[in-house]
This record gives C-alpha cells, sequence and structure tokens, in this order.
C-alpha cells in the first residue's frame, strides 16, 4: 500500500510519529510530491527506520543530473509523471509522454522500477507505458471516477473497481494486447 500525501501533513504530525502510524497501518511507500529531495534526509531516515518505500517524482522536464540523485535516493520506485498539467483520466497519451518514459527508463537503466501516471485511465495507456520501458503504470484518476460513480453503492464501487483493475493489468499480459485497445 502506497500513501501519496502532502509533507505539511508529515510535518504538521511529526516525521518520526507518521511513519510509525504508517507502518502500523501496513503502509510500503509514501509519495510526498511536494518533499524536494534536497530537504528529505529527515524524513527518509525515519522511512527506512520503519520499513517504508520513499518514492521521488520526476518530471518530463526532470534533467538527466537531478534524475541522478532521485534515482539514488528513492527506494520502492521512482515515480514519472506522465504528462505536464494537471491529473485526471486522458483518451489519449501524447507522444510527448511517450519519449518522456523512453528518455527516464534509459536515464535509470534498471537500477530502479520505473513507474508512471498522471491521467493513464486505459488499457492501452497501460501497455504503451509498459511497452516503452515503465516497470508499472499508475493509474488514479480513474478510480476516483469509479468511486465518485458510486457513492451510494459500496459494492457496485468494489465491483467496478475489481472489474477497471483486472482489465488494466489484464493488458499487460501476453494475449493481454487486444484488450489494449480500450
Amino acid at each position: 500500500m502506497i500513501v501519496m500525501t502532502y509533507y505539511n501533513i508529515v510535518h504538521q504530525i511529526g516525521v518520526e510519529a507518521f511513519c510509525s502510524a504508517a507502518q502500523q497501518s501496513g503502509v510500503n511507500g509514501i509519495i510526498a510530491p511536494d518533499l524536494p529531495v534536497e530537504e528529505a534526509s529527515q524524513y527518509k531516515e525515519a522511512a527506512m527506520r520503519h520499513g517504508i518505500d520513499t518514492i521521488f517524482l520526476a518530471a518530463p522536464s526532470t534533467s538527466a543530473a537531478r534524475l541522478e540523485k532521485l534515482v539514488t535516493l528513492s527506494s520502492g520506485f521512482v515515480y514519472l509523471v506522465s504528462a505536464n498539467g494537471i491529473t485526471g483520466a486522458r483518451q489519449i497519451l501524447q507522444d510527448e509522454s511517450i519519449a518522456s518514459i523512453q528518455r527516464t527508463a534509459a536515464l535509470i537503466r534498471g537500477r530502479a522500477p520505473l513507474g508512471v501516471g498522471f491521467g493513464l485511465s486505459l488499457p492501452s495507456h497501460v501497455r504503451q507505458v509498459i511497452d516503452n520501458g515503465a516497470s508499472a503504470a499508475i493509474v488514479g484518476s480513474r478510480f476516483a471516477q469509479i468511486f465518485e460513480q458510486n457513492l451510494d453503492d459500496g459494492q457496485a464501487m468494489l465491483n467496478g473497481i475489481r472489474e477497471c483493475a483486472q482489465t488494466l493489468k489484464d493488458s499487460t499480459l501476453p494475449g493481454g494486447r487486444d484488450a489494449a485497445t480500450n
């Protein structure tokens, strides 16, 4: 289980207390998108003591030198934001996004898993991300849509999330490519 939160919440609770509570809750990794890698040493040490991965974000515009820092200090994986702009489900994955994935995967050269997210919502997105060098596709907005559409029916919500997750997962398997056209 990976939690994404802003660092001010971690800071307000206290780094050690937050990491301890996260560990007790079964959290495996934390993404704090507003925590610069240069200011993360205290947090990273506490997270390590509690067996929690620190996942840093890279953007399409991240320089090779900065990406080196992110790879060195990330544990778990490096999260590549697939596109500039605001998050949300998209219909197509831009050529610029594919180029960014390929560039980042080449720079990382297998030293850390590469997770790509931000706007991914379709099996075709997942397939493209994996085919172009990522280890994982991160889907959030699509699940949030299912959640929002089923606020009054918990079972329908769970069924929708389960079905969507299975469809996305199937697109990564051999023979699952036909599903990737959706």
